[in-house]
């Protein structure tokens, strides 16, 4: 993909074909010590509606970008007080308006914190290799202070903690999420 030299609208068409690229090569699952596929889904199902009726989809737009790009110039003829100026505008362009859904971050923390409250475990797998556990240090914080609430010790960290500052953060933002 080519997005070298590109501006404005295309270099954000760019970006998000690149992003869509990636986000094609792996995908979340839910695991569970002695669950079935069919056990999953029906948490999902369970959990997805909890969600939408904590935090019901909330369609919004968003401008970005301006009427008028610069440059504008001013040319000016005469001699003092018999001068004319005349000031040019920049090139109209129009702003581009994203849609979205203002409740989708929050419906999702809610999702995520019914799937680990119910013993459920959130994996990456990529397309042709093994699923792989999501388990750096702050993700197993932010799990421990959405487990435990304000019971949770964010300090200092558990034994075998490699990045305790890391670890510290995920498990007050858990406390904060919950």
């Amino acid at each position: 993909m080519v997005c070298h030299g590109r501006t404005g609208r295309v270099r954000i068409i760019c970006v998000g074909a690149a992003v869509l690229a990636l986000a094609g090569c792996s995908e979340t699952v839910w695991v569970r010590t002695g669950a079935t596929s069919s056990d999953s889904e029906a948490a999902m199902e369970q959990c997805l509606s909890d969600a939408y009726l904590q935090a019901p989809s909330a369609p919004a737009a968003r401008s970005v970008g301006s009427d008028v790009a610069p440059p504008s110039f001013t040319t000016c003829s005469g001699l003092g007080r018999s001068g004319i100026c005349v000031t040019s505008r920049g090139q109209y362009t129009r702003p581009l308006t994203i849609r979205y859904d203002a409740n989708a971050r929050t419906r999702s923390q809610i999702f995520r914190q019914c799937m680990l409250a119910a013993g459920w475990s959130e994996q990456t797998r990529m397309d042709g290799i093994a699923p792989q556990t999501i388990d750096d240090d702050w993700t197993r914080g932010f799990d421990s202070g959405i487990r435990d609430g304000a019971a949770a010790q964010c300090t200092p960290p558990p034994p075998g903690v490699a990045d305790s500052r890391s670890w510290s953060l995920g498990c007050q933002s858990g406390q904060a999420a919950r």
